[in-house]
């Protein structure tokens, strides 16, 4: 089942990423083995971006044969004064095809999609639909932040798929009516940012001093899993993975360990956290404010 459900996340291929990262940006021998290892498991979904440094083009190097590419860019060229938006589009999904040479992009997100609901939306929404339509594309949707405007955003420009956060820390997903309205409306959700960034994973002395703030959140947390016997790693996947109505999960690797640790944690059994153990403080839950 865990299989089924992973997408491997690629930023650290192509760049310095994740607060708990020691190693830096993954080699390409590395990346390689962990390509390799993933495709002999069938974890066949790949997520990346043309802004994850020169991560396409790493992957590029790489047989890609039977990997569905999930690729992502941002719309704020399109505001440029007499940009042809959809002749943007083609040739964004163009460039990222010939980066990772493969002979189509399963899909395409949207970072910062909430700009399209302020300017340029309809010409943004009709050339995404238009490259789905002639086949550049399988899919499209967006990658969100914040869930203030999901259900504006959905209605007027209806998605496929919405990759978004969702961990033991930060359950807005779910808190927010996330998952039943996207559930109603057949909206694919793909989440990620599931370990945090690795902080839900770190040893309590490990913590960067930034987070002291939510000392006390972090104690609570690893209170709990020694009182569940319960490791990290297991904890996080299950909460995650258990949680009924969710389709895919990015999950980041630095190296082929982690990798193979991942795939053979058993998330048979559902766990409950308790709620105690959350927050809606995005200095904490929203890493791109660390």
């Amino acid at each position: 089942m865990i299989k089924k459900k992973i997408i491997i996340g690629t930023a650290q291929f192509g760049q310095n990423y994740g607060i708990s990262n020691k190693s830096g940006k993954t080699d390409y021998k590395e990346v390689k083995e962990i390509l390799s290892y993933a495709k002999q498991k069938k974890v066949l979904y790949l997520d990346t971006s043309s802004e994850y440094g020169d991560a396409e083009s790493v992957l590029g190097k790489l047989d890609l044969k039977n990997c569905k590419v999930i690729t992502k860019f941002t719309p704020k060229d399109f505001y440029k004064n007499k940009v042809d938006i959809k002749k943007s589009i083609i040739n964004k999904l163009i460039e990222s095809r010939k980066k990772l040479r493969v002979k189509k992009i399963y899909a395409v997100l949207l970072h910062n999609s909430e700009f399209i609901l302020k300017n340029k939306g309809n010409e943004i929404y009709n050339s995404l639909k238009f490259v789905k339509k002639v086949g550049l594309i399988s899919k499209f949707g967006y990658s969100i932040y914040s869930f203030s405007n999901l259900i504006k955003l959905c209605e007027k420009y209806r998605p496929d798929m919405i990759q978004c956060p969702y961990n033991i820390f930060d359950r807005r997903l779910v808190n927010q009516g996330g998952i039943k309205y996207m559930k109603r409306h057949k909206i694919e959700i793909h989440v990620r940012s599931i370990f945090l960034q690795g902080l839900l994973l770190m040893p309590l002395k490990d913590i960067p001093s930034y987070f002291l703030e939510w000392k006390n959140l972090f104690k609570k947390w690893n209170n709990w899993l020694l009182e569940n016997k319960s490791g990290p790693l297991q904890s996080c996947l299950s909460f995650v993975l258990k949680t009924k109505g969710i389709d895919k999960v990015v999950i980041g690797v630095n190296d082929l360990d982690q990798l193979k640790q991942i795939l053979k944690t058993s998330v048979k059994k559902k766990i409950v956290v308790p709620k105690s153990i959350q927050s809606t403080n995005k200095n904490l839950i929203c890493p791109s404010l660390w």
